[in-house]
């Protein structure tokens, strides 16, 4: 009996230890950034989602409304969602122009189209980047499947 005990025991540290191995060769450091360039999609969707669904920027702070009138009139048309609210949108080419950099250990989120800087002067800094409820949307979708299927595909260990 003592035979088969340690037998399972030996089995048991070379699970733990083969476990430890493949844990050892996780490198979050490097991968969380492709990460999140692979899913820049989905952060732009949800940044781009706070602005024209809610007139949110990325603080929860309001953007406000329109100072004429004629053009508040329009844009309840255009968004009847915000009843006239500013939601950064008439053409699209503020918002097809989103882009993210990934700097370091966090990531930027910015437009290419020219009305960019006057539209961050106006606005704030906070038009661009996620309010807590969309980074909690996107950490508990997106990303964590996306990192989840990296841990479980380096480390063989399925994850629930």
């Amino acid at each position: 009996m003592s035979g088969l005990f340690e037998i399972c025991c030996l089995l048991l540290l070379m699970t733990i230890a083969e476990a430890y191995r493949r844990f050892g060769m996780l490198n979050l450091r490097e991968q969380v950034p492709v990460i999140i360039e692979l899913t820049s999609d989905e952060i732009i969707l949800l940044n781009q989602a706070q602005l024209y669904k809610s007139s949110l920027d990325s603080l929860g702070n309001n953007l406000g409304g329109y100072y004429f009138e004629l053009y508040e009139n329009l844009k309840k048309e255009l968004n009847p969602t915000l009843g006239g609210l500013v939601d950064l949108y008439l053409r699209g080419d503020f918002y097809s122009g989103f882009f993210v950099s990934i700097e370091e250990d966090t990531f930027v989120i910015g437009s290419t189209d020219s009305k960019s800087d006057d539209l961050e002067s106006k606005y704030g800094k906070a038009i661009f980047g996620l309010s807590d409820e969309s980074k909690a949307i996107y950490s508990k979708g997106l990303f964590f499947q996306a990192l989840r299927n990296y841990i479980e595909g380096i480390t063989k260990i399925q994850m629930t």
